[in-house]
């Protein structure tokens, strides 16, 4: 039964539902060898950082800022303490980072979603500010204009949460420069032990920014969140 549902989402392009399901589903069994019961699940905290960026100057994004606040929302309705920020600089987005970073030492579950775009270099993950396509000219300069992934990742795994989620309804196409074979179309695939990772497309895809107020991504996340 569940290979028939698998197939019926994948043909509808919301894997990330069954997936989060799944997810939800075995948390009673503890994510990271923790026993946990159902009753304490109920009263651990529950912590999201949710980012969305569309104001660049290069490949403006209409919905990635509708995106994360239909996401904050959805979170927050499901008991999340949701921090929502949009149209972030560097400065802004790794000071956030920081202080979730901070909220995860409580434990419990953690969720970070991001809207905007993405990119990968050398196989490691970026997430643009709204001012890198200023700083952006080549694969050289993404380090210092953008957000390493991993820099969410590291701030999970030193945290004391339970369960650890990551969303990226991101690389939705890359309009910056790139001038080199370092950087790759879409965002690289990423493994973390004990962490839930979703993209809003395959490795190496260009998700769609959508026509609507949301992207399919995101609308499908925040209708079945609850």
């Amino acid at each position: 039964m569940y290979h028939g549902a698998m197939r019926s989402v994948i043909s509808s392009g919301f894997l990330i539902v069954v997936l989060i399901q799944c997810v939800f589903a075995q948390a009673d069994r503890g994510f990271k060898k923790t026993q946990v019961t159902l009753e304490e699940m109920k009263k651990e905290p529950r912590v999201a950082l949710v980012i969305g960026n569309g104001t660049y100057k290069v490949g403006r994004l209409p919905n990635a800022v509708n995106d994360a606040r239909a996401a904050g929302a959805a979170l927050e309705a499901v008991g999340f303490d949701a921090e929502v920020l949009v149209d972030q600089d560097r400065d802004g987005m790794k000071k956030a980072i920081r202080r979730f970073g901070n909220k995860l030492k409580r434990g419990g579950v953690a969720v970070f979603y991001y809207a905007g775009h993405g990119m990968q270099v050398d196989g490691d993950n970026f997430l643009l500010p709204v001012g890198a396509s200023e700083g952006i000219q080549s694969a050289a300069d993404v380090d210092s204009e953008a957000v390493k992934v991993n820099l969410v990742l590291g701030k999970m795994t030193e945290g004391g949460t339970r369960m650890n989620i990551v969303i990226l309804d991101a690389c939705r196409n890359n309009p910056f420069a790139s001038g080199s074979r370092s950087v790759r179309r879409g965002l690289a695939e990423m493994k973390a032990e004990g962490m839930y990772i979703a993209f809003a497309t395959a490795p190496g895809k260009v998700a769609s920014d959508g026509e609507g107020v949301n992207s399919p991504f995101t609308a499908s996340l925040v209708r079945h969140l609850g």
